[in-house]
């Protein structure tokens, strides 16, 4: 039996994907369009008749209900069905599948959106107590069925699941047999409110009783916001044996899924009791976006001032927030807010875990929408934010600046030794703007409920900052995530002073085979931020057989002012070759003075490249676009860390991950594209000592040179497999065509510096310096870029 059940599903998967419909009619099996049936499922169709037919009617059960042999299965049992959003294509089924219970029901209720066919069909089946109606509440009998549209009962389903909806349990659910992918689901034994704000059913198709619904349905309820409040007041939802059969669609994104466009948030406000604050802020709450009556408002007023409280309480008389709660509490001294923060950040945070567990004294939603006094969202700030959830998400923030320094309250990992944290910087416009982060201020941010009941806020001894506690303290297997689109407006904050590096130098390895173009589609790359650079711009060019002369490397860079640096190709060194002899050029300890350093990537790919092609390219592409399409997020990194690059890897337990199993450190930049600030790298000798003569010694240095920890990365933090096309967005194309022509001549980089200051001597023709001589392989490199397997950066 569980054979053919199998391959009737696997039919019926099939015949649902092709958009064919079924309809028994007496005997008969009828199918539409007929088009799209072909003769091997019809043969199949004919084959399996019986069994469809039975499905269809509800006559075949997928499987038995755990009954025991001692256990009596009673000879009638008054009951509702109450059908939710029926579906045209599956309606008069589910009909069948009802009237085909051993223990028909007493009534069928259609609720939800119907069109003129499911009217019809109401109308075919009037005679057996099939009617609309406007709610579920309208059934009579004790027991109701809450019936999915796209599910059919299995002939015993009614018993199983009455025997299961025992005193305590408020609703009886079951397993799905998925029609349409195949496959069953494993629901497990009992479900919380908190299992299924985070995931739900495949279909909310249940059996409750009547008390039980009146006392829990609410007007614009689906099916799982009953359930969820059900298990909120604290009734048991239990799973019987019997299966519905599930015959969905396609895939609904996790926004659709679970209804979270008619989600009831709570939004919690702390109000210090500033007055130009609560104007500004009240305009937003009266503008925003959000359905009012599906927030509930929890105004936190620590202010200890009668007339600010005043205030409040007279705009809460006006609005149109159905649920608003005033909530009155004196967390520390007065005006602690405004104090200066430097002399109070512990009195503060202090301050703040109370506010925060007076929030969790009052959460009766599954979303919880924090959002400070002095923070102005997007006015649809909520839907965009509860957009990025998932199952496995727990917050979701809006990103702001700090009003005292200016950087983005948004953070990737907390700092060694202290309760600080490593900042982020904006992502360029057309990257992911949804990006997963450690963790976040709590200024603007939506929380999943069960979060924050988990935790309690509290500050031991040496901590600083709740925030970061509570991120900190929050389980692993919990996403954090930042919406970069939804930036807020901090009042009274502290704008970001301007960078202090004024002069910026290149430092370029080029290795020119002659056999492909991919050196050139690099240089093309460079040329179009050649502008970027108004320090000094040095060309290291590989020279040897099958490589392209020095002078044709310096012919794309056109009448930009570079100056090349020919050396002998070294197949062990690679682009290490040249390494200090580009660092030379650039020694100086400027505190305004930064160096970018870069080689053409990929240039070995005819010879050996152990990824993917396409991922090599995009993966090049972006680290170009990343750390040179953006200089002022760039510079806002440099005044915080020495060096600043992509595709960080961070490899402490494994130092020689690099190919050639000599070159050794802790960390690297996947690529070896970075930024670095000369008065850190120069002012010492350490830059020489930490140096390795090894082939990947270039892309080891940085993290020789500085502690991981000093480092930024803008892009692609911790990605292990760099060729994987798929991991990156956007995904850049080269921009080179087949006859070497580039498609584009106008270049973009004049438009990323504002200073327009240039640091080079008057306009000269480019020099050469002459190459020192030293012992060097003159053999054709084997591989520019080495072997970049996906465990590591290369």
């Amino acid at each position: 039996m569980g054979e053919r059940v199998s391959e009737v599903a696997e039919l019926l998967a099939e015949l649902t994907r092709r958009g064919v419909t079924l309809e028994p009619r007496g005997d008969s099996l009828a199918f539409h369009p007929r088009a799209k049936v072909t003769g091997e499922l019809r043969e199949r169709l004919q084959q399996h008749k019986g069994q469809i037919l039975g499905l269809l009617r509800g006559e075949v059960g997928l499987s038995t209900p755990s009954v025991a042999p001692t256990t009596s299965v009673p000879t009638a049992i008054d009951y509702s069905v109450v059908v939710m959003e029926p579906r045209t294509e599956t309606f008069e089924s589910a009909l069948l599948s009802l009237f085909a219970q051993p223990l028909a029901p007493r009534e069928i209720l259609v609720c939800g959106p119907i069109s003129k066919a499911i009217r019809k069909t109401i109308r075919t089946y009037a005679g057996r107590h099939v009617r609309e109606a406007a709610s579920p509440t309208e059934a009579r009998q004790e027991q109701i069925v809450l019936l999915d549209g796209r599910t059919l009962l299995g002939r015993d389903w009614i018993v199983s699941a009455v025997g299961s909806l025992r005193d305590g349990v408020g609703a009886v659910y079951c397993d799905h047999e998925l029609l349409t992918t195949g496959g069953r689901t494993n629901y497990p034994e009992q479900v919380t409110g908190d299992d299924l704000a985070r995931s739900g059913f495949e279909a909310n198709t249940v059996i409750v009783r009547r008390s039980v619904l009146i006392e829990a349905w609410q007007p614009g309820d689906g099916i799982a916001d009953c359930l969820r409040r059900l298990s909120r007041r604290g009734w048991n939802l239990r799973k019987h044996a019997v299966p519905v059969l599930y015959r969905g669609g396609s895939e609904p994104t996790y926004f659709d899924r679970q209804r979270l466009a008619h989600e009831t948030v709570a939004l919690f406000i702390p109000l210090a009791g500033r007055e130009s604050l609560w104007r500004e802020l009240r305009k937003f709450l009266d503008r925003q976006t959000w359905p009012h009556d599906r927030l509930r408002l929890i105004l936190c007023d620590t202010s200890q001032d009668e007339q600010f409280s005043r205030l409040v309480r007279d705009w809460i008389s006006r609005c149109d927030y159905p649920d608003v709660r005033h909530l009155r509490f004196a967390p520390g001294t007065k005006g602690l807010a405004d104090m200066p923060r430097d002399q109070q950040i512990v009195a503060v945070n202090e301050a703040m875990c109370r506010i925060y567990n007076q929030l969790r004294q009052n959460l009766t939603s599954d979303y919880v929408w924090v959002l400070e006094d002095d923070i102005i969202p997007p006015d649809d700030v909520l839907a965009q934010l509860l957009w990025s959830f998932d199952e496995h998400t727990a917050s979701v923030c809006a990103p702001y600046r700090s009003r005292f320094d200016g950087w983005y309250l948004v953070w990737s990992r907390e700092r060694l030794g202290d309760n600080g944290v490593h900042q982020l910087t904006k992502p360029l416009p057309d990257s992911q703007q949804v990006q997963q982060i450690r963790g976040s201020g709590f200024g603007c941010v939506v929380f999943r409920a069960e979060v924050l009941r988990e935790h309690i806020f509290h500050l031991p001894t040496g901590e600083h900052w709740y925030d970061v506690r509570f991120f900190r303290e929050l389980l692993g297997r919990w996403k954090r995530k930042v919406d970069w689109s939804c930036e807020c407006q901090h009042l009274h904050n502290t704008p970001r002073p301007a960078s202090k590096i004024t002069k910026r130098n290149l430092l370029y390895h080029v290795t020119p085979f002659a056999s492909n173009d991919i050196w050139l589609r690099n240089t093309q790359q460079m040329v179009k931020r050649i502008d970027l650079f108004n320090g000094r711009r040095i060309i290291a060019v590989a020279t040897g057989d099958g490589l392209v002369p020095p002078d044709e490397v310096r012919a794309t860079f056109g009448s930009h002012d570079v100056e090349i640096v020919p050396h002998p190709n070294s197949r062990e060194l690679r682009e290490n070759a040249t390494f200090l002899k580009l660092l030379e050029q650039v020694d100086s300890t400027d505190p305004e003075e930064a160096t970018f350093y870069a080689h053409a990537k990929g240039v070995a790919k005819d010879i050996l490249c152990s990824g993917d092609p396409l991922g090599s390219r995009y993966w090049r592409n972006a680290m170009y676009h990343e750390l040179l399409d953006g200089w002022d997020r760039i510079a806002e990194l440099l005044e915080e860390y020495p060096v600043v690059g992509s595709h960080r890897r961070h490899h402490p337990q494994h130092p020689t991950i690099y190919p050639d199993g000599q070159s050794s450190s802790d960390w690297h930049f996947g690529g070896t594209f970075f930024w670095f600030r000369n008065r850190d790298v120069f002012a010492t000798n350490r830059w020489r000592e930490v140096w390795q003569p090894t082939g990947w010694g270039a892309e080891a240095w940085v993290g020789r040179m500085f502690p991981f920890d000093q480092s930024a990365c803008v892009a692609y933090d911790g990605l292990e497999d760099a060729y994987n096309p798929d991991s990156y967005f956007p995904q850049i194309d080269d921009e080179v065509t087949a006859d070497g022509c580039h498609t584009n001549d106008d270049p973009v980089s004049a438009r990323l510096v504002q200073d327009g200051t240039d640091h080079r001597t008057e306009p000269r023709r480019a020099r050469r310096l002459r190459s020192q001589r030293q012992t060097a392989d003159r053999r054709q490199l084997a591989d520019a870029d080495g072997p970049c397997p996906g465990t590591r950066g290369a």
